[in-house]
């Protein structure tokens, strides 16, 4: 798991250095870093979850408002079985 987990952060690492040498030098210069299409799909992208998000707000305005009171705490189920007893013993 540990050698899973550090393969991770190495690719991240490798993927922030392929940006930093590429991406930042390209949009200091005035450069765009996306072509034309990759500005169409931006764009279409950010329409649709703009359109989604007003949709998913006029759909659930009025539950977001109306929750129910939470119950009052009940007591902890008390736990059962072999090992509950030795524990209450000690």
């Amino acid at each position: 798991m540990i050698a899973l987990v550090f393969a991770m952060i190495v690719c991240l690492v490798l993927g922030l250095a392929v940006v930093a040498v590429v991406a930042i030098p390209a949009r200091r210069e005035g450069r765009d870093v996306l072509t034309a299409r990759g500005e169409d799909v931006v764009t279409r992208v950010r329409e649709r979850t703009e359109s989604v998000t007003s949709a998913a707000r006029e759909k659930t305005g009025d539950l977001v408002g109306s929750t129910r009171p939470k119950a009052p705490d009940a007591e902890a189920p008390q736990a059962t079985g072999p090992e509950a007893e030795s524990r209450q013993q000690d």
